[in-house]
């Protein structure tokens, strides 16, 4: 009979200790909701509001960004989703410059290209696949070689769109 007595005093302390936890989570929670809340972008305008048409907007706006607008756009960057790593950077790049605008970089500034390894912009991408809850994990390299993978094959898409009929990035 004393055993069982001391197994209930014990499995409903256990059982308290576990309320408490929980109710500790949960205002942890709550808390990290509310700050979230309190920095949601979505309510402002874009910093980016259409794809970047030439590669001298794009650099402008690069140079334009300072650490609040870097931040801001990590955050606006990171709403655009995507499946994986590789699909969540180029529907950034898709969002930031049009492939006209593209097809005038390359990472490095071969064949006479401008170098966008040398601007802000792809560590800010890098930041906002990281920022995105799936990508947390997400490695500078992956992101990196997707970059350059779409850039080198910007006029190859440019090309595509012209035999189609189509404009830009539509």
């Amino acid at each position: 009979a004393v055993l069982k007595e001391d197994y209930g005093k014990q499995v409903l302390r256990l059982l308290q200790i576990i309320r408490l936890t929980q109710q500790e989570h949960g205002e942890v929670l709550q808390e990290l909701t509310r700050q979230r809340l309190n920095y949601d972008v979505s309510g402002s305008s874009p910093l980016v509001p259409f794809p970047f048409p030439s590669s001298e907007a794009l650099e402008e706006f690069n140079s334009s960004l300072n650490e609040d607008l870097e931040t801001q756009l990590v955050q606006e960057l990171a709403q655009l989703g995507g499946n994986d790593v590789r699909s969540t950077t180029r529907k950034i790049l898709e969002y930031l410059l049009t492939d006209s605008a593209a097809s005038e970089f390359s990472w490095l500034g071969q064949k006479g290209k401008k170098k966008f390894g040398l601007l802000k912009l792809p560590q800010i991408i890098v930041r906002g696949v990281r920022a995105n809850r799936k990508h947390s994990a997400a490695t500078k390299d992956d992101v990196e070689s997707t970059i350059k993978s779409w850039l080198r094959h910007a006029k190859d898409r440019l090309n595509s769109k012209a035999a189609a009929g189509r404009t830009d990035n539509t």
